[in-house]
């Protein structure tokens, strides 16, 4: 059985280093931008993440999720062991449609 207890998580990247990232990499760069289990790490009291990285990992991986939704890059999942994952984006060829999305700042929510 999987348990939660032992997994410790820390912030990789924040979300203005993932921005600059998504804006200058090359077709088939891969960014390691967390490691742990990703949506209990985002909430509250399933975490050793205080607010603040709670609050930026969870806009780094809006800003993983939106860039995906572009066609921008590829998600991936490596599991690491029990309840323990490592999650990478991989730069897409780009094309016309996803380089001008990418290369603009992202709306913000």
């Amino acid at each position: 059985m999987d348990t939660l207890a032992n997994t410790t998580s820390h912030l990789i990247v924040t979300e203005a280093e993932f921005s600059r990232w998504l804006a200058a990499a090359e077709a088939g760069a891969v960014r390691h931008y967390h490691e742990g289990f990703l949506v209990l790490d985002c909430a509250r009291g399933s975490t050793s993440l205080s607010a603040v990285e709670r609050k930026e990992l969870a806009a780094v991986a809006r800003l993983a999720w939106w860039a995906s939704e572009q066609r921008v890059v590829h998600l991936v999942q490596r599991r690491l062991g029990p309840s323990r994952f490592g999650y990478l984006t991989i730069m897409r060829p780009a094309t016309s449609r996803s380089m001008r999305r990418t290369r603009r700042v992202r709306p913000a929510e």
